[in-house]
């Protein structure tokens, strides 16, 4: 089965000389075909493959043109002696020039001269165009015809191909096997190239561990195990048997065995290679194994060894971090005391010190569930340092709250605390009190700024009001500290909690001081101003709120309803009827709001003791719209305008009906009462 991929999987080809397409050319150049030929063709296959020389532009178009002549009608020259010899000839000037594309054709139009001739075939000759060709190919990519040529030489008598250009041929065949993907034919080359002499043994062993470093970042593990295994057979005690040893066990962490045989390799390896360079990230990857083997307990004492034998390696952090993954119960001292000094690097430049979003959640369950306040704290305090957009906080506190809320409200009021004063700050010392001056936060993390948000956007409205409890609005002093986001959660979180009246100094110093201009937040300076402030301010505030309403049908309604309300305020029951009435006849005014300004036209009536016609207002509101709330509260206070008239029979079907149709609703229990009131003798008699 296949397994994860480990902690820096191993790659033996990083220490390998890469064998270059020019280092191939240049081993071919210096003992393929020198001399071969004799006078016929020296140097055939350097000539063909050598750099551009000086030649000028003249003589290169005119090579060209020579070489266009001779590739138009070759079978007509076939008889031609010359003509394999002026093919040669002007290919190998071609290759010096770098028209490799040309040179490769002619030789190959030269080769099948060689081999359309029906008696005296030379062998070396065909041999030695094989190679050219074979040379030109490989510097032009064509790895197919490379392999194509390649395996023809090999085939050739031993007495025509000596061991050098065998050994050259050789690993130009192997190499554009591994080109074009084809490991295990590779493989295959690789046994007979050991074959050749301890030279070419010892060229099969580096190429066995590229293979393998090949087929390991492909996630062929099967052919990785294999060409390690294959190094290990060649050279059980060879330079790099270390490096083949720890391959083969990669490979097979990667799938290529069971979990068990891979555990028992990576072990091997581990005791066999202690100094070997990656010792740390293979006990890394032994630890995971064991993990994943269900031993947690060998599991702990390796990555407590790789802490103490390795305690600046590359490999420490991402084990850390694996640890932290799949730990289940208290952390080991050691691995304790790594993630603290981990965590007060946090913030830092350096790679090593940054921690992935999806550990956080694993750090705070780890530290919650362990009672850990140490950790916990540094957890705080390395987040607040890390997150300087409050984007990893906010996702932190969402993914923890999704299967731990309570863990999550915990770190959210952390978070909150140091709103107060400053990073040390614990929420469990509020009182109900007012807070002292002075108390404001000196600048605040991104991180409180998203612990506000969070709180504001999941409702735990009842978090934010404790920290405004203990805050002053915003001054000049604390507007740059706490910033506009958190004053207007804190402002509205008081709103939420039916602390209207606390929130209208907030609302009046966000917009003073904060220069706040928006609909949204100068309607809600002029709602707790109409209800809680000077006549003044919320004729100011109703002003702002009408400007910024820019004529928009829904924000003109809104601003006229709480005109409305201050002129109930102000005794002005007219008035303000006046104000609804005509509300609630414009075919602008949404339908959300009609229910709204009905029932507020049958107070208007109510407060003014005519109750008759406050019974007749309200009951328009359930016309409107019978599921709505304010059908709800007309309902309830129809019933208590029918107590005023003495109609006690008429009032207690109201509060059945209400009772009835909607048993839900804040206001059933006051309904309760007052039907249980109606019922009582007392009230009977009367």
């Amino acid at each position: 089965m296949k397994q994860q991929r480990l902690i820096e999987p191993f790659d033996p080809a990083r220490k390998i000389p890469q064998l270059a397409s020019n280092r191939v050319c240049q081993f071919l150049l210096t003992f393929s075909v020198i001399g071969i030929l004799g006078n016929r063709l020296p140097c055939l296959a350097a000539e063909a493959s050598g750099s551009v020389s000086a030649e000028s532009a003249a003589v290169g178009e005119t090579l060209l043109a020579t070489a266009q002549r001779l590739l138009d009608h070759p079978a007509a020259r076939r008889d031609d002696p010359g003509y394999g010899r002026e093919l040669i000839e002007t290919a190998r000037a071609l290759g010096r020039l770098g028209e490799l594309e040309t040179s490769l054709a002619l030789f190959v139009v030269a080769l099948e001269q060689q081999l359309a001739k029906p008696t005296e075939q030379d062998e070396q000759t065909i041999i030695s165009l094989r190679l050219a060709i074979a040379s030109a190919a490989w510097q032009l990519g064509k790895h197919q015809l490379v392999i194509e040529e390649a395996g023809k030489i090999l085939l050739a008598s031993q007495d025509d191909l000596d061991m050098t250009r065998g050994v050259a041929v050789h690993q130009l065949l192997i190499r554009s096997l591994i080109q074009t993907g084809q490991l295990e034919l590779a493989i295959e080359q690789l046994h007979l190239l050991a074959e050749r002499s301890p030279k070419a043994n010892s060229i099969a062993l580096e190429q066995a561990l590229a293979i393998g470093g090949i087929a390991l970042r492909s996630e062929r593990t099967a052919i990785a195990k294999t060409a390690f295994e294959l190094y290990l057979t060649l050279a059980p005690e060879g330079e790099r048997a270390g490096d083949a040893s720890l391959g083969a066990a990669w490979a097979a962490i990667m799938g290529a065995e069971s979990p068990a045989q891979a555990e028992t390799r990576i072990a091997n390896f581990l005791s066999q290679f202690p100094q070997h360079s990656d010792v740390p990230h293979a006990m890394a990857a032994h630890a995971r194994l064991l993990e994943s083997l269900g031993e947690p307990a060998r599991a702990e004492k390796v990555r407590i060894a790789l802490l103490k034998a390795h305690p600046a390696n590359e490999a420490v952090p991402a084990m850390l971090e694996d640890f932290a993954r799949s730990a289940t119960g208290p952390w080991p001292e050691p691995l304790r005391e790594a993630w603290l000094a981990r965590l007060d690097r946090c913030g830092e430049a350096d790679a090593d010190s940054a921690i992935s979003s999806a550990l956080w959640p694993r750090i705070f369950v780890a530290a919650f569930a362990d009672a850990d306040n140490r950790l916990w704290q540094a957890a705080v305090q390395a987040l607040l340092a890390a997150d300087r957009e409050g984007t990893l906080t906010f996702e932190l506190l969402q993914t923890v709250s999704n299967s731990e809320p309570h863990i999550a409200e915990h770190l959210a009021v952390d978070l909150l605390a140091r709103l107060l004063s400053g990073p040390n700050a614990d929420l469990s010392t509020i009182t109900s009190g007012p807070s002292p001056r002075g108390s404001e936060a000196i600048g605040t993390p991104m991180g409180c700024d998203a612990a506000c948000r969070w709180a504001g956007l999941t409702e735990r409205w009842s978090l934010l009001a404790l920290v405004a409890d203990q805050l002053e609005p915003p001054t000049v002093d604390t507007t740059p500290a706490r910033g506009l986001v958190i004053d207007r959660l804190l402002a509205e979180s008081l709103m939420q909690t039916r602390r209207a009246h606390d929130a209208a100094r907030w609302w009046e110093a966000i917009v003073e001081i904060h220069r706040c201009q928006d609909f949204e937040t100068t309607l809600r300076a002029a709602e707790t101003a109409v209800a809680y402030g000077t006549i003044d301010a919320a004729k100011r505030y109703l002003a702002k709120a009408k400007v910024a309403a820019n004529d928009r049908a829904f924000e003109i309604s809104l601003v006229q309803i709480l005109e409305a309300e201050l002129a109930v305020r102000g005794a002005r029951m007219d008035e303000a009827r006046a104000i609804l009435e005509r509300l609630a006849r414009e075919p602008a005014t949404s339908a959300e709001l009609k229910p709204r300004t009905q029932w507020m036209i049958g107070e208007t009536y109510f407060l003014q003791e005519r109750y008759t016609e406050a019974i007749d207002a309200y009951r328009r509101v359930d016309a409107i719209d019978p599921r709505s709330d304010w059908a709800v509260a007309a309902m309830l206070q129809s019933g208590k305008a029918f107590e005023k008239l003495g109609l006690h029979r008429d009032a207690a079907t109201c509060y059945t009906a209400l009772l009835t149709r909607f048993p839900t609703s804040p206001h059933v229990e006051q309904a309760r009462v007052r039907l249980a009131q109606i019922a009582s003798p007392a009230t009977t008699r009367r």
